[in-house]
């Protein structure tokens, strides 16, 4: 965690001490420790909400494909009904 915060503090260029306390590591502090379990419940949330996505597009590619073979049979046996 003290590597991320010096990345972000040579990025920013930030020097300021209060700063110091939003990414320090340390656990004691409440604030820092439901801030990362809320980190965590979003993290959460949004696998769930792209694992849906994901999953639902995949069913609805199953479906496409039960589909397109269910419509191309049907094609083909109106043909034959018609042609004999």
């Amino acid at each position: 965690m003290n590597v991320r915060f010096n990345v972000l503090r040579r990025y920013f260029n930030v020097k300021d001490r209060k700063y110091n306390k939003c990414f320090s590591s340390n656990s004691s502090n409440s604030s820092s420790s439901s801030s990362s379990s809320n980190y965590r419940k979003a993290d959460i949330a949004g696998i769930i909400f792209f694992g849906s996505i994901c999953l639902g597009a995949a069913g609805l590619g199953v479906w496409q494909t039960q589909r397109y073979t269910w419509k191309t049979s049907l094609i083909e046996e109106q043909k034959r009904r018609y042609l004999f």
